[in-house]
């Protein structure tokens, strides 16, 4: 899934150091569980009833199914086919998936792992990739082409995909929505919904344009300031719209804390995964109908299986623990620049989204991902198009050394891997 277009949002990175607007709302893991795979036991999945939803707390995020080597296009079926028997025995059976996941196989494989199954003891969602279409012949034929992948009579639940600002133009261009709400009459479609990653503004523009049945939007204690996942949050909240959560563990990340962060929380519960701090997080946000997480490996599923079975939210306690330990995590070299955009550069060098970039690296410690978008800024607008004149000096109220700052921007990007 791409994140690079979601990087232009009001990332607010000020106030690393401060988390206390972080927990106003409230208070759930995928990847890099050391949990060891235990045998089929008689778990309960907590169900959840928003909006008219009937889902299982946790869903099965199908984008990163185990693979033969690392060819992502070669799902391992032997491996995969097991974590979804797995996760039916369990009460698990919701499964999302997209056309571009595992380069159209994720699609094809569900259908042929849930052909054993009653049509009416599981649900599914998938996508359509707005990004790939051109014309309202685009969306028609990849559509069907769906229905074909997974060899089903209908969607329980069909999204718009990867929305931003352009795309979103597009959907009303080709009046996607429409084709959609067409489709849901002729029983093809139970619900439709749309995924984001834009700003806060984008999102309540889409939720006012039409009238959703529910958004699937990145949330995660890290990300709820890092990139306004609580703006996200408030706009759906405030429309009434059912949440779906994507990247609750942020790809496996907050699963794989720095050496000290886990330390705080490994402290305060020794049995608990770390991936189980952020699953209960969310599970104290209100208006939270599901939690995709994609497990590749079966005790990634197993340790979410415990977690979410008698699943609790945070008490005032463990709220302060993981401010603590995310405080600690977010405790690295960071450029103070609060977006106000105030700064103006002659030579038109983006300053504001290259120290949220920088920001946003430093924190997540990916500089995989850094170098790819740094990448995508016009070559002579990069931080080391900077000539030093001082022009943009006066209009920042945090009185920033900018040429200085910018600097290091482009030596972290010449140290990136």
């Amino acid at each position: 899934m791409d994140r690079r277009d979601f990087l232009t949002g009001a990332l607010k990175i000020a106030a690393l150091g401060a988390c206390s607007s972080f927990w106003r709302l409230g208070e759930t893991f995928a990847q890099g569980s050391t949990a060891t795979p235990q045998s089929p036991s008689p778990l309960k999945m907590p169900r959840t009833q928003v909006g008219g939803l009937d889902l299982p707390m946790l869903g099965y995020g199908l984008m990163r199914l185990p693979t033969v080597g690392d060819d992502k296009s070669k799902i391992d079926e032997q491996k995969a086919q097991a974590l979804i028997d797995r996760a039916m025995s369990a009460g698990l059976n919701h499964f999302d998936t997209a056309y571009p996941y595992h380069e159209g196989a994720s699609e094809r494989f569900l259908g042929r792992a849930l052909k054993k199954y009653p049509r009416q003891s599981y649900t599914i969602s998938s996508k359509l990739p707005v990004r790939q279409i051109q014309t309202a012949k685009d969306a028609e034929r990849i559509y069907l082409e769906q229905f074909q992948r997974i060899g089903a009579d209908y969607f329980d639940y069909y999204l718009l995909h990867n929305l931003n600002a352009e795309r979103f133009q597009t959907v009303k261009k080709l009046r996607l929505y429409e084709f959609l709400a067409a489709q849901k009459k002729a029983g093809k479609l139970r619900h439709i919904g749309f995924s984001v990653h834009d700003k806060p503004e984008v999102t309540r523009q889409i939720v006012e344009t039409y009238p959703f049945d529910f958004a699937l939007t990145q949330l995660n204690y890290l990300d709820w300031d890092l990139i306004d996942a609580k703006g996200h949050y408030d706009v759906l909240r405030s429309h009434n719209i059912p949440i779906w959560v994507m990247e609750p563990l942020r790809g496996g990340l907050l699963a794989r804390l720095d050496e000290p962060s886990a330390a705080v929380l490994k402290a305060a519960e020794p049995q608990r995964s770390l991936a189980s701090w952020a699953f209960r997080y969310l599970a104290g946000l209100p208006g939270i109908a599901m939690i995709l997480s994609g497990m590749t490996e079966m005790a990634h599923l197993e340790d979410n299986l415990q977690t979410f079975n008698g699943i609790a939210p945070l008490n005032d306690a463990e709220k302060a623990t993981l401010a603590e330990a995310l405080r600690i995590f977010r405790n690295v070299p960071t450029v103070p620049c609060t977006a106000c955009r105030y700064c103006k550069c002659v030579l038109g060098i983006p300053i504001t989204d290259l120290f949220e970039l920088y920001n946003q690296g430093q924190v997540t410690r990916d500089q995989k991902r850094f170098k790819r978008d740094y990448e995508s800024i016009d070559a002579k607008k990069r931080a080391d198009a900077c000539v030093g004149c001082g022009s943009c000096l006066g209009g920042c109220p945090q009185k920033i050394d900018i040429p200085k700052e910018l600097g290091r921007v482009a030596e972290a990007y010449k140290a990136a891997k």
